[in-house]
């Protein structure tokens, strides 16, 4: 008698190969989408401006050398945008295959408070699943800011120095200094402060002040306010110091 043919079924040869019915349609699923490349770029700086913020930097589209929009989104929230096209000579020399011209400098509107400021290539942003270029944070204030640097005795009475800002205006604003509780005067903070402007580029280089007002021989306490001269409310105290 001649043997019959061994066949092996279905479920017994899937068993052996590792292969079940479906599984070819399970593995032809769409891969899952790849996020935008989110460019090359920085953000040089992001300073507060009136009553948002100013942001300044560079970025490339590595798939062309034209010129792009810089997105900015703050706080995962889109806030603005700005064409690229600032020349650069130190982008264009560490890319030269791009060019120079992908700089960008304009201003979003932001709330007062701190944000994080963030620079997309995509104007989808992080909705689309792209990283940032990059990020910074930043206070935006609409009272006046400042610093009061320092005191001292002098023959005629106390030295005081330091800067303040407001940030409705570029203007120089006023300062009122108290000695031992009681108005000793008043000052324009219209001083020649490049290290202030290092950091608040969008105000100018004036802002600081030093004057010398009658005292005492002795030991003082000195404190300054910032007056305000646009929409916050309020004068804030930028400290006191004893002489």
């Amino acid at each position: 008698m001649r043997a019959k043919p061994f066949i092996l079924g279905l479920a017994v040869l899937a068993a052996v190969v590792g292969f079940a019915p479906g599984a070819a349609a399970a593995s032809a699923t769409a891969p899952t989408p790849v996020p935008p490349h989110r460019g090359l770029g920085h953000l040089d700086f992001v300073t507060q401006h009136g009553l948002g913020v100013r942001v300044a930097g560079w970025i490339i589209d590595p798939s062309t050398s034209q010129p792009v929009i810089a997105h900015i989104w703050s706080d995962g929230a889109a806030a603005g945008s700005g064409q690229a096209a600032v020349s650069r000579p130190d982008v264009g020399q560490a890319y030269p295959s791009y060019g120079p011209n992908h700089g960008f400098d304009f201003s979003v509107r932001v709330t007062p408070g701190l944000h994080t400021i963030c620079l997309y290539l995509n104007q989808a942003g992080p909705v689309a699943g792209q990283p940032p270029i990059d990020c910074k944070s930043v206070t935006v204030r609409h009272e006046p800011f400042g610093a009061f640097d320092g005191t001292q005795p002098t023959g005629s009475g106390v030295l005081v120095s330091g800067w303040a800002i407001d940030p409705d205006t570029a203007a120089a604003i006023d300062v009122h200094v108290y000695i031992d509780g009681v108005i000793a005067g008043g000052i324009v903070a219209s001083a020649f402060r490049p290290d202030v402007a290092n950091v608040y580029p969008a105000y100018g280089t004036h802002h600081g002040f030093v004057h010398t007002f009658p005292a005492s021989p002795g030991s003082h306490e000195v404190c300054i306010y910032a007056i305000n001269a646009g929409a916050g409310a309020g004068n804030p105290l930028l400290g006191c110091k004893r002489t």
